[in-house]
């Protein structure tokens, strides 16, 4: 399994230690993937952001053990002006996938979000789904209000050890207090507006713990690569799975104590 996680820029890259990657060491996620797969996490960055996190005390302990492999994307980014986010992250993605060359096929690949906080044993629960035969596994996402949120997972961190561990019921507790705009004004069954450009996630209040979805998006955790797509025709949420497996046998992760994660 390689799991490919585009981030760049020195401070983005040290709120991703200080918590959303400390939630990837805590039980049952990427040390358990590690004891129990053949793992290597690869991380594509700037060039000058791979000194930064060799030199920092902190990434190092919490890669202890860990195959890491760094892949540099200076390429995706304009010498001058910006680009919308989303580009570089998708081939970003695309990148990490062409740079397994020959051992590509067959190869499980995970794409995870920087922004995504983990909780507790979500990705031993997705390994159990690889055993059960599945190639594609998708997932929900459940955006919440990153400074209202985020403060409360700072307190889990465990202060000798740098992990966050919380458990799935725990963080959609969380999840629920401080729900998006982006997720709050699609429950169609609240009182308030809804509001919205798109209709990729529809929600429905089925009582004060419990909400329901209804996805026309998934997000594409994990797949078996089938076939390289030598060229990105699309975004990642919208074609890689049946561009590189498309005779995957699908699995959605619908229930949030098998696997949850917030997107801060």
């Amino acid at each position: 399994i390689r799991m490919i996680l585009p981030i760049w820029g020195p401070d983005y890259l040290k709120r991703w230690l200080d918590l959303t990657f400390a939630a990837l060491r805590s039980e049952g996620n990427i040390l358990y993937l590690n004891e129990h797969s053949d793992f290597e996490l690869a991380i594509l960055t700037m060039a000058a952001d791979v000194d930064y996190l060799r030199n920092n005390a902190r990434f190092n302990s919490l890669t202890a053990g860990i195959r890491i492999r760094f892949v540099p994307m200076d390429e995706f980014f304009p010498p001058q002006g910006k680009t919308p986010y989303g580009v570089p992250l998708t081939l970003a993605y695309a990148k990490g996938i062409l740079d397994l060359g020959d051992e590509a096929i067959g190869t499980y690949v995970m794409l995870w979000n920087a922004d995504a906080t983990i909780a507790s044993g979500s990705f031993k629960n997705v390994l159990g789904r690889i055993r059960d035969g599945f190639t594609i596994i998708g997932v929900p996402s459940l955006r919440v209000i990153d400074g209202r949120a985020r403060n409360v997972l700072y307190e889990r961190v465990d202060k000798d050890t740098g992990i966050l561990s919380i458990s799935s019921r725990e963080m959609m507790e969380l999840a629920n207090a401080n729900l998006h705009n982006t997720a709050g004004s699609r429950i169609l069954n609240e009182q308030g507006p809804i509001d919205t450009f798109y209709f990729h996630q529809l929600f429905w209040r089925i009582s004060e713990d419990c909400i329901a979805m209804r996805g026309f998006l998934l997000h594409p955790l994990c797949f078996r690569i089938e076939r390289i797509m030598e060229k990105v025709l699309c975004p990642v949420d919208y074609g890689f799975v049946t561009e590189m497996c498309p005779d995957g046998r699908f699995c959605v992760m619908s229930n949030s104590d098998d696997f949850m994660a917030m997107e801060l």
